[in-house]
């Protein structure tokens, strides 16, 4: 019950494996959610898929949240360990870098490369084919540095060993003449890739 105790206090209505979605048209619960979550169309549905696969994917399909876990369920299903040494694909930028990307126990995980002189509307957008960055990043910065501006126009800028959360629409560059590396945990999974 833990796992849906952190739910709720994110502000996502939930009960014995139900989770509302927020449209009103949607409930899914631990087993199914997975799949069924792409019907939910609102700022919940990322944010919850996270959650699910996260915590539920291990035991999808095995688990009663009605009653205690037994030493079997509560163990780990599987560890899974990968190397951005031997990723599996690395997406070029239009110049200016690349993001080398790991799929690890259904999550995207990338680690950016933005040489001097990246810019987001410059190296990104032609893929993206948006005006803004639309994608949520959860990311550490290993070095380098890089300015984020928001579409209503204020602005940061990251440094390394910061941790970094960087809602959707926004611009970004790197600062200086070092690149900045970032590993992003965030909304990774279409982040540059070309279609």
């Amino acid at each position: 019950m833990a796992a849906f105790d952190l739910l709720r206090r994110q502000g996502i209505p939930c009960e014995r494996g139900i989770v509302d979605c927020g449209d009103g048209k949607d409930t899914v619960t631990y087993d199914q959610g997975i799949d069924k979550l792409s019907n939910c169309e609102n700022k919940v549905a990322a944010p919850l898929r996270r959650a699910l696969t996260l915590l539920f994917l291990p035991w999808r399909g095995r688990l009663d949240l009605g009653r205690p876990l037994s030493k079997e369920e509560a163990r780990m299903a599987d560890i899974e360990a990968k190397s951005f040494d031997s990723p599996d694909e690395v997406r070029e930028f239009e110049g200016n870098g690349q993001a080398v990307v790991v799929n690890v126990a259904g999550q995207t995980v990338g680690r950016g490369t933005f040489e001097p002189g990246w810019k987001w509307s410059a190296n990104v957008k032609p893929i993206a084919k948006t005006d803004s960055c639309q994608v949520s990043h959860l990311g550490y910065v290993l070095s380098g540095r890089m300015r984020v501006r928001m579409d209503d126009g204020s602005e940061i800028e990251i440094e390394p060993g910061q941790v970094v959360a960087i809602p959707p629409g926004h611009d970004a560059e790197t600062v200086g003449d070092e690149a900045c590396v970032m590993v992003d945990f965030g909304e990774f999974g279409d982040y540059a890739k070309r279609s």
